[in-house]
Parts: structure tokens; sequence; C-alpha cells
């Protein structure tokens, strides 16, 4: 794409975003988009294949942006009150509007199951690394068949079903203080 072409694509999910943010994900239409960039329905069709592409891009876009946020908001130090910040700031999204972008998706469910799977790989990420520099997690309990990483995947799955079922975390810090913490003295 040129230029004015890409700069026409992004006017287009600017008018999207604005509609989102002032009236709900649940507002957005074709005919919405195009009447408040200034161009015909067919004019956005050039450049997206249906509502549900532009809602795809738009909830990828808003995880992106949530996950950059979240991983700047949450203090450094000790691994579990990391985890508890950081599954409080994402439960705070899926009540708000990011509960909405996912559910979106449903039209496109197997896209929108890649795009979170993507946003997925990226908190793992920020989980390993988080895990990595935390002074409370043991170095000493990685190896070869239990790799930082597969944790952090493991982290992340049961993250999504405490957020998806509302469940209290708990247990679940439980569980992660006996597996890869350091024993406080004293």
């Amino acid at each position: 794409m040129g230029e004015k072409q890409d700069a026409l694509r992004e006017k287009i999910l600017d008018c999207a975003r604005a509609i989102a943010l002032s009236e709900g994900i649940e507002q957005i239409s074709i005919r919405r988009i195009a009447g408040q960039a200034g161009v015909s329905v067919g004019t956005v069709y050039n450049y997206f294949t249906d509502k549900e592409e532009l809602l795809l891009l738009l909830t990828e876009e808003y995880w992106q942006d949530v996950l950059q946020e979240m991983d700047s908001k949450i203090a450094e130090g000790d691994f579990c009150s990391q985890l508890s910040e950081i599954y409080t700031f994402l439960q705070e999204q899926v009540d708000g509007p990011g509960g909405s972008y996912m559910n979106s998706l449903i039209a496109r469910r197997n896209d929108g199951q890649d795009r979170m799977r993507s946003m997925e790989q990226t908190l793992s990420s920020i989980l390993s690394r988080r895990m990595e520099q935390s002074p409370t997690v043991r170095k000493s309990v990685w190896d070869d068949a239990f790799t930082r990483e597969q944790y952090s995947r493991f982290l992340v799955v049961n993250l999504m079903a405490l957020l998806r079922d509302q469940e209290d975390l708990s247990f679940f810090l439980k569980i992660v203080k006996k597996t890869i913490c350091k024993k406080r003295k004293g």
C-alpha cells in the first residue's frame, strides 16, 4: 500500500476506535465507520473484507496495548505479588472493554482464537521475564524438563481459566509459591 492508502486505512481504523471508545464496540458498523471517515461503504470494504476483520484488528490492538500498559504498571519484586497484580489488572480489562472486544470475535472464532493465542504468548513472555528477574523465584528450579518458558505457559493457561470462571487466585498462588519460590526464613 502507498502512503495515501495507508493513511486512509488508518483513518478508517481511527473512526472504528472512536465509535468503540465513545459508544461501545457493539455500535460499530461499516456504514457508521464510512460516514465518520467521509468515505463510501465500498471504500471501507476495499480495506477490510468485513466488520469482523475490523473488530479482529481492534481487539488485537486493544490487548497488545493492555499488555504493554500492564507490564509497565506492575512493580518488580516478589513474583507472587506481581502475579496477583497481573490477575487483578487483567480481570478489570475482561470486566470492561476487553470483554466486549473478545465477545465481538464470535463470528470469526478461529481467527479470534489465533489472535488471542498471540496475546497469550505475549503474556507468557512477560511472565517468563518477570520470573527470571524476580528475587523470590529459585533459579535452581529450572532444568531441561522443567523450563521457565513451559511454566510461564502453564501460568497463562491457568490465569485465563481463572479469569474466565471469575475464580479466586489464592490456591493458584499457593501452588506457584510451593513450586518455584524461595522459602522465607524465620
